[in-house]
Formats: C-alpha cells, structure tokens, sequence
C-alpha cells in the first residue's frame, strides 16, 4: 500500500500517525501466502493473491538503503548489541 497508516511502537511507546508501510509488509505476505496454516476462517491464499519473490528482494534491497545505509553515521546506535547483530545479518 502507498498510503500511510497509524502504527505504535511500544519500545518508546511512540504512535506515528501517518508510517509508511516498510519491507515487513511484503515479506510478512510473502511467508503467509506460502507457510501459514488457517486455524480458524479461510486460509490466507483465499485473502491475499501471492507475492512474487523479486518484489520481496527488492523490498529488502530498498529497506537496507533507505533504513540501514544512514544508520552506518550513527554510533549510538551501534551501542546496542541487538541492533549490531540485526545490521550484520
């Protein structure tokens, strides 16, 4: 979706009113479409038509430039151990 939606991050219990949607919105489709197993109503195959793995790649590829790239002039945030590990991966 290109329209903003609400979101809340609880790690500062920041709302943001208008975020865009990030790269986890196509991979989260992407994985649902191919592993997820309906416990209750209709599968997700039935509610989402399937993501092609190149919009998943270049969803990454757009998130590591856009979000990880700028983070590299940052050192505060590489005092987090968590957030080291997640860059390196």
């Amino acid at each position: 979706p290109t329209e903003p939606r609400p979101w809340y991050w609880g790690g500062n219990y920041t709302l943001y009113e208008e975020a865009p949607y990030g790269y986890e919105w196509i991979t989260d489709k992407y994985f649902l479409h191919g592993h997820s197993i309906a416990l209750f109503g209709p599968s997700f195959k039935k509610l989402s038509p399937p993501v092609d793995v190149e919009d998943v790649r270049k969803a990454c590829v757009r998130d590591l430039f856009q979000e990880w790239a700028p983070k590299k002039f940052t050192p505060e945030y590489f005092r987090d151990r968590i957030c080291v590990e997640y860059c390196i991966l």
